[in-house]
Order: C-alpha cells, then structure tokens, then sequence
C-alpha cells in the first residue's frame, strides 16, 4: 500500500487514490466516527493541524492532473502522527489555559509596567 520514506513523506505505492470529494467519507470508513466536513479535510491538508508538540501535521496528498488526492494509508499516517503528537507533554512556556484578559485589563497592566519603570528612573 504505502511506505514512509526515511525523510518522512508517504510514498503510495498500489493504493487507490481518494479524490477530495470522497475523502470526507474515506476519513469515515478508515477512522470510524462522524464524517467530517470538506473544508475540514481540506484544511487537514493545506494549514494542517497544530499538534501537541507544537509542530504542523499535515495529510499527504497528491496533485494529478490540478486535482487534489489522497490515500487510505495516508490517513491513517495522518491519525498516527496526531495521535502521538498529542500524547507529548505541552511546553510549560505556553500560555497557560483560561480566559483571555478583557482590553481594560490589558491596559491596567500596561499602566501598572510603565508606573513601575517610571519608579525605578528608566
């Protein structure tokens, strides 16, 4: 079906290519779960998604003809590499989870650092 080459790209070999209308359904039948929506997938490829360790994970596809492809082999490799980039702890550098601070907030805070600064002669 398919192999992972050492530079970390899918190399299809004897799959059967999914075009990007049916790759919604594909995603269906390999993963299981709800269908997911075209602009899903096509972002999937395109953007890609922010996994855990902070990198971009991306679905292989292929470009034949102007068309966009993809293959069951490489949705899975695209569920794999999500699933264990999840599983890595998340940097403690990272902002930490919660609600964002209003504009007034962000200013109370901008006015309490130049007050500060101000105290200190620089």
């Amino acid at each position: 079906m398919s192999r992972m080459e050492s530079n970390g790209r899918c190399e299809a070999s004897s799959s059967v290519w999914i075009p990007r209308s049916k790759m919604p359904a594909a995603v269906c039948r390999v993963l299981g779960g709800p269908k997911p929506h075209e602009q899903t997938v096509r972002r999937w490829y395109g953007r890609g998604i922010k996994g855990g360790d902070g990198r971009r994970i991306r679905l292989h596809v292929r470009y034949i003809g102007g068309r966009v492809y993809t293959t069951e082999a490489w949705i899975r490799v695209f569920s794999e590499q999500l699933r264990e980039s999840r599983q890595v702890a998340p940097n403690e550098t990272e902002r930490p989870a919660g609600p964002r601070p209003k504009p007034r907030q962000r200013l109370s805070s901008v006015e309490v650092a130049i007050a500060e600064c101000e105290a200190m002669g620089v």
